[in-house]
Formats: structure tokens, C-alpha cells, sequence
């Protein structure tokens, strides 16, 4: 959820306008579904390799976390 705010999809979804005044695009369970959409489709544009850039990317601070042994 966090990575998706950071990336800024909740600005980027496609609402009616009563689900954007409800706040629908900050829902934890739409972010999820949209940043797996998103992986996946760099997944079938750049392959594994691209799409395992990325996770590293965007998941580097939370592996080093818990790494560390600190909480998320």
C-alpha cells in the first residue's frame, strides 16, 4: 500500500466520482491490485529480468528492514 502511494497510483486509477469523494482510490485492497497490475505489466513487456529490477527497486528499504530485524 505504501509503495503504491509512493508511485502515486491512487492519483492515477480511474474512478466514478463518487467512489474519488469516498476516498475509493486510497482503498489498501484497489492499491494492492493495481501495483500487481502494474508489475505485470512490465512483467510481459520487459520479462522476469525488468520486472525483477524493479521489485528491487521499490522493495529495497523494506528487505533491508527486515534484515535489520525492524519492524515495517
Amino acid at each position: 500500500n505504501d509503495i503504491a502511494l509512493d508511485l502515486k497510483l491512487d492519483q492515477s486509477i480511474q474512478l466514478g466520482k463518487a467512489e474519488m469523494e469516498s476516498g475509493m482510490n486510497k482503498n489498501s485492497r484497489l492499491l494492492s491490485s493495481c501495483l500487481e497490475a502494474l508489475l505485470g505489466a512490465i512483467y510481459l513487456d520487459g520479462g522476469f529480468p525488468a520486472t525483477q529490477i524493479i521489485i528491487k527497486q521499490l522493495f529495497r528499504s523494506r528487505i533491508e528492514d527486515v534484515k535489520l530485524g525492524r519492524p515495517l
